[in-house]
């Protein structure tokens, strides 16, 4: 399935449009976590034990064996060889699995614990120095997973932890909640010689921080949900936050202006001052309402992954395709009359009757109008928006027999 965005006219200018294309993961169980050491080669785990591999973006994926029925949480990289998968508890303990060739054997690793906890995260920032984090410990190797040490936290220790990152210097940031009081958590790491310990950066109240990520020493952001926490100097406690409109945790940074996340219904939100301002980008049709992770290689390599093996991945979009998009059983044409001050949307049905849903949003995802919801026989439509809508920026969403479609245009 390929679903093309398209801006519609030049005053959206150096717009970033993306190609979102469904891939055949050649799977059916839930896909949680994805991870690309390079725009070709990448991995994604999830329930029953599930891994699959690709050596070409995404054009082929591959089973793995995993050797454990657990769901798998999280897939981590650190070069084309060594990696680790980290999942729900086994049978008489935690399951980590490492692997030193690409994935072609996993071995399990032990954590030497006397509890038998789901594993929710797994960051290495070398060959010897990794983390784990369950909800409510951290653990940490020197070693490349051999042995494991505990990690001390400081104050609340009813923490219930969900991310765990590193910035290029190797300081460590773990998202989570306290539950008493309710709190969003942030944790900062500082290190005393051979010695770690964890520290409140941040809390935020009736809030739970699932995902953090750093691009730098000193610009990172964590996200709950509608809301997301911005730093943007070197200074552990200082945060801002801001809303973002997308209900999603499946964000995504390419340098300190410019960010996407994966919202739900397959709603595509993009800032690029930093993530302060969020509007809706284009929107997928993804099946479900909520994905569950992704990674991006650079800024037009994105994957997303979800229920039911659900891969997408995100390109560039091609130049010099025009206003026109064409399905197999469709073709939509909007037309924009600046010196009317209306915007013309031309549908022609081609084969067979088709149920349609057309229908305006504002940036911030909000549907402010239904053009049509009906099943349509094959012929011609027109729909005209004229001085229904104040002036602003809209998206077009057109769904035809379940394939979406969606523009911007500006009113």
């Amino acid at each position: 399935m390929q679903i093309v965005v398209i801006a519609l006219i030049s005053q959206l200018q150096a717009q970033y449009n993306l190609e979102w294309n469904q891939q055949n993961s050649g799977t059916q169980e839930v896909l949680k976590s994805v991870y690309f050491v390079d725009t070709l080669q990448g991995y994604a785990v999830g329930h029953n034990g599930e891994i699959i591999h690709t050596a070409n973006g995404g054009e082929l994926w591959e089973t793995q064996t995993s050797g454990v029925s657990t769901h798998l949480n999280v897939v981590h990289f650190i070069d084309n060889s060594l990696g680790w998968v980290v999942g729900n508890k086994g049978v008489d303990e935690p399951v980590i699995l490492k692997t030193i060739n690409g994935g072609e054997d996993w071995m399990a690793q032990s954590l030497g614990i006397n509890w038998n906890p789901d594993l929710i995260d797994v960051n290495f920032i070398s060959e010897m120095a990794g983390w784990v984090i369950t909800s409510d410990s951290i653990l940490k190797t020197m070693d490349g997973g051999v042995t494991w040490k505990t990690e001390k936290i400081v104050g609340n220790i009813n923490y219930l932890f969900s991310d765990i990152e590193f910035t290029e210097n190797g300081t460590g940031w773990i998202t989570g909640r306290s539950q008493s009081p309710a709190q969003g958590l942030i944790l900062r790491q500082f290190i005393d010689g051979p010695d770690t310990t964890w520290f409140k950066s941040q809390t935020y109240d009736d809030k739970l921080f699932a995902k953090i990520k750093f691009i730098d020493d000193s610009t990172g952001w964590a996200t709950s949900g509608s809301d997301i926490a911005r730093k943007t100097i070197n200074d552990p406690y200082t945060w801002s936050l801001e809303t973002t409109g997308a209900q999603s945790n499946n964000f995504v940074f390419f340098d300190k202006l410019n960010g996407l996340i994966f919202g739900e219904e397959g709603f595509v939100f993009t800032s690029s001052d930093g993530g302060i301002n969020w509007e809706v980008q284009d929107t997928v049709s993804t099946g479900f309402t909520t994905m569950y992770g992704i990674f991006a290689a650079d800024q037009y390599n994105i994957w997303t992954v979800g229920p039911q093996g659900t891969i997408f991945k995100a390109t560039e979009a091609p130049s010099g395709i025009g206003e026109l998009i064409q399905q197999n059983n469709f073709i939509f044409y909007p037309v924009n009359n600046s010196s009317k001050g209306n915007m013309t949307l031309n549908l022609s049905i081609m084969n067979k009757s088709s149920l349609v849903n057309l229908d305006i949003y504002n940036i911030q995802g909000q549907k402010i109008m239904n053009l049509e919801s009906n099943t349509l026989v094959p012929g011609n439509y027109q729909y005209e928006i004229s001085n229904t809508i104040k002036s602003g920026v809209y998206i077009v969403r057109l769904l035809v027999d379940g394939k979406i479609v969606s523009q911007k245009f500006i009113k």
